[in-house]
């Protein structure tokens, strides 16, 4: 129908409408009447006609797809079940092979990312797949990998500040007595982090 047109309901459409609203769904008699669902909601609510719900959600389940069912297109090509019309409009659309999608980063993107607690820390992706946290990277440009139970650090607590200047790499120990430090008196905080330190040079004298 143009647009800004309006086409009353015949008397027979109006009938068919009243007649069967609890038989068929909305869709249906949509479709007989050649009009839209929306326009046959508000000529129900006109009339003060409402679908009960128990009818609704029958209508619901009986469209549910049920456990065990066998697809009726498994196993099938396309030209087997769809017009080419149809098959038309889903090539027009289809993912293509090899392709990427539109937000696909560059090797050297960097981004931002929260963790559980809420934290946003910046990644950087090195290669596919294959992203690292970036403060580590730049890190590790500078002085080398980082060795295994170490951490890189922020020293002003901003996790976005990056510069290797406010980078520092502290022990698991170490790290685990920053994240706990409120707990504590703050006049016994520094030599409770001296303490940590020569409790694993002891370990790492014990194990050489």
């Amino acid at each position: 129908m143009p647009k800004g047109r309006f086409k009353p309901f015949t008397k027979e459409h109006e009938t068919f409408i009243v007649s069967n609203y609890l038989d068929l769904t909305l869709t249906a008699i949509a479709k007989h009447c050649g009009c839209r669902l929306p326009r046959i909601k508000r000529f129900l609510k006109s009339k003060g006609l409402e679908v009960p719900q128990e009818i609704l959600d029958a209508r619901k389940r009986k469209n549910h797809f049920k456990k065990g069912s066998v697809p009726t297109n498994k196993g099938k090509k396309w030209q087997e079940y769809m017009s080419e019309e149809a098959q038309s409009r889903c090539k027009a659309t289809q993912f293509k092979k090899g392709g990427l999608p539109h937000n696909t980063k560059y090797d050297g993107a960097i981004v931002e990312r929260k963790d559980n607690s809420g934290k946003v820390y910046l990644y950087y992706r090195v290669s596919k797949a294959n992203w690292q946290l970036y403060h580590r990277v730049i890190w590790e440009r500078k002085y080398g990998k980082i060795k295994k139970g170490y951490n890189i650090i922020f020293k002003d607590g901003n996790t976005k500040n990056i510069n290797i200047n406010n980078l520092q790499m502290v022990s698991d120990e170490e790290n685990m007595l920053r994240n706990s430090i409120h707990k504590f008196h703050p006049e016994i905080v520094p030599t409770m982090a001296l303490c940590a330190k020569l409790n694993k040079l002891i370990k790492k004298q014990e194990y050489e």
